[in-house]
C-alpha cells in the first residue's frame, strides 16, 4: 500500500511538473526574419533578440509578474526603460509563437522589423488591445527601439505593408517615387508672400523623397508610442518650448482675461466653436494630471496627410486620432507641424485637435512664414 502512494505521489509530481515546462513552452515565441538581412550572423543575432524579448513578455504574464526582467544582451539600456514604461501602462502578450516578418531600414536610419502581434493586457476595449510592434536593432544586433507600428500608415506614407507576404526586400523593386507628400500650388499670407504648404522641394529626388517619408513615419510613430507608454519626458522634449497646442472650446464659453489666448490669425469660421491656444507647459502640466489619472491610455492613428514648405524640411502632419483610456475616449482629428531641419533636435511647432478636420497648413500661414527662415 505504501509503495501504491508513493509511486501515486512521484506520478502526480512528474505530471505536474511536465505541465508547468509544457505551459513554459507555450509561451516561447519565435521570430524568424525572411529577408533584408544579408549578414547570416547579425540575423542570428537579431531574430534570437526579438525572440528573448517577446518570450519574456509572455512568462512574465504567465507568472504575472509586476516587473519585466530583461538580459542586458537583449535591448540597450535606454530600451530597457522604455519597455518598462510599456509594461507599466500594460502588461504585453505576444499573441503568437511562432513570427515570419521581414527586415527594413526604419527613418532613423536602424534596421527594423514590424507586425509584432501583441495584446494590451489593461485595454477596455478589446479590439483597441490588439497591436503590432516595431523592433529596431543596433549594428551589434541589439534591440535599440521599441514602438507600436502602424501598417495603414505605412502603406499610406510609403507605400509598404507590415504583411510579409506584401513587403520585399530593401534592395528590391519597391515602388518609392510615388508622392505620398503632396504637391499643390503655394498659397499666400495676408501680406501676399508665398508660402508654399502643400508641395515637395523640385530638388528633391525620389529617394530623398521616400528618405523623408520613410523618416514622417518614424516620428509619428514614435509620438504615438510616447503616448500609450505615458513617456512625459519623450513628449516633453519633442516639442518646441514655443510650441502652441491648440482646442476647441464652445463659444458660449467667456474667456478669462490674461490667460489662454483664442486664436485669431487662422480661418476657421462657420464652426460651432472657437479655439483655445496654451503653451507647452501648460499643456505638459495637465497631460501628466490625465497620465496619472489613467491606468491605461492608447492612441491610434487611422490615417494621414503630409504636406511640405518647399525648400525647407517643415511638415504639416494631418491624421485622424482615435483616444481610447481608462476614464475618457474620443475621435478627432490631429495636426502637427513638425521641424525636422535639424536631424538630431526634431521639434513639434503646433499642434492641434479638432472634432473635424478643419487644420492644414494653409491655417497657419502667418506662423509658417515667420518660423522657416
Amino acid at each position: 500500500m505504501q509503495k501504491i502512494t508513493v509511486f501515486i505521489t512521484m506520478l502526480v509530481c512528474s505530471l505536474l511538473f511536465q505541465g508547468k515546462m509544457q505551459a513554459q513552452e507555450n509561451q516561447l515565441v519565435s521570430v524568424g526574419i525572411t529577408v533584408g538581412v544579408k549578414d547570416k550572423n547579425m540575423k542570428s543575432i537579431m531574430e534570437n533578440n526579438a525572440s528573448s524579448l517577446l518570450s519574456s513578455f509572455n512568462l512574465a504574464v504567465q507568472k504575472n509578474a509586476k516587473k519585466l526582467k530583461l538580459d542586458d544582451k537583449i535591448a540597450t539600456p535606454e530600451t530597457k526603460k522604455k519597455i518598462e514604461l510599456f509594461w507599466e501602462s500594460s502588461k504585453l502578450l505576444c499573441t503568437e509563437s511562432e513570427i515570419r516578418t521581414v527586415c527594413r531600414k526604419a527613418g532613423s536610419g536602424e534596421l527594423q522589423i514590424r507586425k509584432i502581434p501583441v495584446k494590451m493586457l489593461k485595454a477596455t476595449d478589446p479590439n483597441a488591445g490588439i497591436e503590432l510592434l516595431s523592433l529596431n536593432f543596433n549594428q551589434t544586433g541589439r534591440i535599440c527601439d521599441v514602438n507600436i507600428s502602424n501598417d495603414n500608415l505605412a502603406k499610406q506614407i510609403i507605400g509598404i505593408s507590415d504583411d510579409p507576404q506584401e513587403t520585399e526586400d530593401e534592395d528590391s523593386d519597391i515602388d518609392k517615387t510615388e508622392p505620398a507628400i503632396t504637391e499643390n500650388a503655394g498659397t499666400t499670407n495676408e501680406a501676399g508672400n508665398e508660402v508654399a504648404t502643400n508641395s515637395v522641394d523640385e530638388l528633391q529626388t525620389p529617394a530623398e523623397d521616400f528618405a523623408e517619408r520613410n523618416k514622417i513615419l518614424d516620428i509619428v510613430e514614435k509620438f504615438r508610442t510616447a503616448y500609450n507608454c505615458k513617456d512625459i519626458y519623450y513628449i516633453e522634449n519633442i516639442f518646441s518650448n514655443n510650441a502652441l497646442i491648440i482646442r476647441p472650446i464652445q463659444k458660449t464659453i467667456q474667456q478669462v482675461p490674461n490667460t489662454d489666448l483664442i486664436v485669431r490669425n487662422i480661418k476657421l469660421d462657420g464652426y460651432g466653436y472657437d479655439f483655445q491656444v496654451t503653451s507647452k507647459q501648460e499643456y505638459i502640466k495637465k497631460l501628466r494630471i490625465v497620465f496619472k489619472k489613467n491606468s491605461f491610455v492608447n492612441v491610434r492613428f487611422d490615417s494621414i496627410q503630409v504636406d511640405k514648405v518647399r525648400g525647407h524640411k517643415i511638415y504639416g502632419v494631418s491624421l485622424h486620432q482615435q483616444w481610447n483610456s481608462t476614464t475618457y475616449n474620443d475621435k478627432g482629428h490631429l495636426f502637427l507641424l513638425i521641424d525636422c531641419r535639424k536631424e538630431d533636435e526634431i521639434q513639434i511647432f503646433i499642434r492641434a485637435w479638432a472634432p473635424e478636420k478643419v487644420f492644414s497648413l494653409n491655417s497657419f500661414a502667418d506662423f509658417v512664414q515667420a518660423t522657416r527662415y
